[in-house]
């Protein structure tokens, strides 16, 4: 995955394996405190909606949503 804020390309990709009905990463530390975590992708195929989240510790994360955007014909892909 190559993510994008405000329209500026994140530094790094993300690779996902399929989980379900969503995608994850591995499992890395989160920050100093070595708590495993993982990031989950999942879309909304109807509505196009998606969730982006860092899950962590005992059931817990911290997610963002938004929306697919449809990417036109003329705009170079890498």
């Amino acid at each position: 995955m190559r993510g994008y804020t405000k329209g500026v390309a994140w530094k790094e990709e993300l690779f996902f394996d399929k989980d379900g009905d969503s995608w994850v990463t591995e499992k890395f530390p989160l920050g100093d405190t070595r708590t495993p975590a993982v990031v989950r992708f999942s879309i909304n195929w109807q509505t196009l909606r998606y969730k982006y989240a860092v899950e962590y510790g005992e059931g817990r994360e911290r997610g963002s949503f938004g929306r697919c955007e449809e990417v036109q014909a003329g705009v170079k892909q890498h």
